[in-house]
């Protein structure tokens, strides 16, 4: 079965490897497989004012598809968070 989205849950780097690239690796080795699995748009979650997560996406070509209210993310007691998405694109194996 090919699926056409894909939902990233959880991309975390510990504190002490950040900023040395590994995010950036994971993110395009999860491109490749998706790529190969014939999803056409990735999604993932980032809480709205984490501004280095937000910025890490977006310099990976992920925008804002939809913003959850705080009114919404206040009854799930949780921070209010924003769905990124980005079209799937080849990414070379030497990239990940």
């Amino acid at each position: 079965m090919r699926y056409r989205r894909a939902y990233l849950s959880n991309v975390c780097v510990l504190p002490v490897a950040r900023r040395t690239g590994l995010g950036r690796r994971l993110m395009n080795r999860a491109m490749r497989v998706a790529k190969g699995w014939g999803v056409e748009r990735l999604y993932v979650h980032v809480v709205a004012d984490n501004v280095g997560a937000r910025k890490f996406y977006e310099d990976l070509g992920f925008v804002v598809e939809a913003e959850e209210s705080a009114t919404f993310a206040a009854g799930l007691n949780r921070p209010r968070r924003l769905l990124l998405t980005q079209p799937v694109r080849d990414v070379p194996e030497s990239e990940c």
